[in-house]
């Protein structure tokens, strides 16, 4: 375990400085974007923030400001270069629909240092912590825990309602990459986690931090962080989340990290939801599951590559002005959810190449045909995906479940099985004469196949 741990520290290491070294040395005055920095108390002082808006309003208040919020062990320099970047597409982007837009980059104390000095203390903090001595060595990963949680509680939520107060009319989007994500999380809902005793306390705590468009690419949250989450309305207008296909390569510095937080990122897998989350994200058209294009390096600007930032966009725009219905994912889950409660109207989107689409095919399926969406919320609906690469399997579980959708022959949807089937990913069980052999009876003879 602790050889495991040292090899899969030593790799997200190598990721993150060969993700650095993308990067030039320094980055010149940014142009672009507006700098903003929080200090290790988790504030923003007054005046940085008065100048930002100040900044980002000179032309009129912007109709989309765009809060960027990058993750853990990203030095000024880097992130003042990776931010110009992402604002130049974010800005690209809203003119092709003709509004305007501003770009803060909020640039919070994440750096850990040189890499030969962090990574030894990592794996010291690790082996001390496997031993029992949980706080004999500060870990430098899971030290800046604290602080990205007290970014999130006092100095974006200062930012967010400042930009409320200055710029009633604009709509605001938060954009987190890795650990930015924790600092997202804890200023839309600052108890996500419990408050620490001797740490700052929330900036206005009975006040909802309301924005627009919530987007966690790369999330560094643990993945059943939203579960464990109060019960409370959801202060964002969308959650747009961003994790990698079943069977598709992960990122791997989320992969590293699962040692040190000892469960799976949230962007690194479904996300574990509470039934109710799932029927009022699904049912409002409040959540996206974007599995497009996940980069293993973990590198920023990939996540925000121009393809996924003009997705991005549409989605504000449509936020914003639903009747010009920019977004071709919002467009295609709007008619999913406008759709009969017929089989035969529903199934189809089940082989939509969006992720969200065919999540939302499923719950209206599970609606309609269960009466609720127990079976996708407890997780059955995955692991009949999961297993059901198994033909034999699946043929048995379609027997004898009580899931309707599975029985019927809807789920998996055909889309996956072809593409499992010219993936090689299909399995029989063994045959019982060959007894280690696998073998593939004539598809025809299989009757939860029909259409292979």
């Amino acid at each position: 375990m602790i050889l495991k741990f040292a090899m899969r520290l030593f790799l997200a290491a190598g990721l993150l400085g060969a993700a650095t070294g993308l990067l030039p040395a320094r980055a010149s005055e940014p142009a672009a974007f507006i700098p903003v920095r929080a200090g290790k108390d988790g504030a923003i002082p007054e005046a940085v923030r008065a100048e930002a808006l100040s900044v980002a309003g000179r032309d009129g208040a912007p109709r989309h400001l765009v809060i960027l919020v990058h993750g853990w062990d990203t030095p000024y320099y880097a992130s003042t270069a990776s931010y110009e970047t992402a604002a130049l597409r974010f800005q690209a982007e809203f003119r092709r629909h003709d509004v305007s837009s501003g770009v803060i980059g909020l640039q919070w104390p994440s750096s850990a240092g040189a890499a030969r000095e962090w990574v030894p203390r990592s794996f010291a903090g690790f082996v001390t912590r496997k031993v029992g001595f949980r706080n004999a060595v500060r870990d430098p990963y899971l030290s800046k825990l604290a602080v990205a949680r007290a970014v999130g509680r006092v100095g974006l939520r200062q930012l967010v309602f400042d930009a409320r107060r200055r710029f009633p009319g604009t709509r605001i989007h938060l954009v987190g990459h890795s650990m930015g994500t924790e600092v997202i999380a804890h200023a839309v809902e600052p108890e996500m986690t419990p408050v620490p005793r001797r740490g700052p306390r929330p900036y206005e705590p009975g006040r909802p931090c309301a924005v627009d468009l919530v987007a966690l690419l790369g999330s560094d949250l643990d993945y059943d962080a939203a579960a464990r989450a109060p019960q409370q309305p959801l202060a964002a207008e969308m959650v747009w989340t961003t994790f990698p296909k079943l069977e598709a390569r992960q990122d791997m510095a989320l992969r590293a990290r699962r040692l040190p937080r000892g469960k799976a990122a949230f962007g690194n897998r479904v996300p574990l939801l509470r039934g109710e989350q799932y029927d009022r994200g699904i049912a409002e058209r409040r959540l996206v599951y974007d599995v497009d294009d996940i980069p293993p390096d973990h590198e920023f600007l990939k996540y925000l590559s121009q393809a996924r930032v003009r997705k991005l966009a549409e989605a504000a725009v449509t936020l914003d002005e639903p009747a010009r219905r920019a977004s071709p994912v919002l467009r295609e889950l709007d008619a999913i959810l406008q759709a009969p409660d017929d089989p035969g109207a529903l199934a189809p989107y089940l082989d939509s190449p969006s992720a969200s689409a065919t999540l939302y095919a499923l719950w209206r399926l599970e609606h309609a045909l269960c009466g609720n969406s127990r079976h996708l919320v407890g997780g059955y609906s995955l692991r009949v995906l999961q297993r059901g690469m198994n033909v034999d399997w699946l043929a048995r579980e379609r027997e004898t479940t009580d899931c309707r959708v599975v029985r019927e022959g809807l789920w998996p949807g055909r889309r996956m099985r072809k593409e499992a089937l010219s993936e090689g990913r299909l399995r029989w069980d063994p045959d019982p004469v060959h007894r280690t052999f696998f073998t593939r009876p004539f598809p025809a003879t299989i009757p939860a196949w029909p259409e292979l």
